[in-house]
Formats: structure tokens, sequence, C-alpha cells
């Protein structure tokens, strides 16, 4: 894992989570980054990747962490604790 240690604060109380799980559970030979910034785009935007997993042979898997609590009503509607976000089928 890299680095070693959760490097600074982060907004996400899910990130700390999701980057101990990696740092114990990575097999052997798999890298991870964590908090990987760079600008993007005309404007040269900041952004970051949460995590990126390089898998030996096969490639890498960009991890991006959201948290909060995601919940769906009866009638298809999807919420992000209070945001509505979209809905499902018909």
């Amino acid at each position: 894992m890299n680095p070693s240690r959760l490097p600074r604060y982060t907004a996400s109380p899910v990130e700390p989570e999701v980057f101990d799980a990696l740092k114990r559970a990575l097999p052997d030979g798999w890298v991870a980054w964590h908090s990987l910034r760079f600008t993007y785009g005309p404007n040269q935007l900041f952004r970051e990747i949460d995590f990126l997993v390089l898998v030996p042979q096969h490639g890498l898997i960009v991890i991006e962490v959201k948290g909060g609590h995601d919940w769906r009503r009866e009638d298809g509607h999807w919420y992000r604790g209070k945001r509505y976000v979209g809905k499902t089928g018909p």
C-alpha cells in the first residue's frame, strides 16, 4: 500500500476503512496507491483517484469511494441521504 499510512485527512468516513481493508487483504504482488492527484482537460482541473490497484499480468483497478446512506423508495426513486439521485425501472 502506498503510502503505508493514511496520508491526510479525508472528509469521507468510508475512505479510511477501504484503505485499511486493502492494506490488510491485497494479494501478494498486487500494489495499491491511495489519493493520486492529477489535472485533466483544457482547464487542467484538479482531480483525484481514491485508490489505484495494480493487478500484475492483468491491469489496473480504479476505485472511487463513496460514503453515505443510499436508499430506494417503493416507487423506484433513489436517494443518497436526503439528495435525490435518480429512478430505476419504468
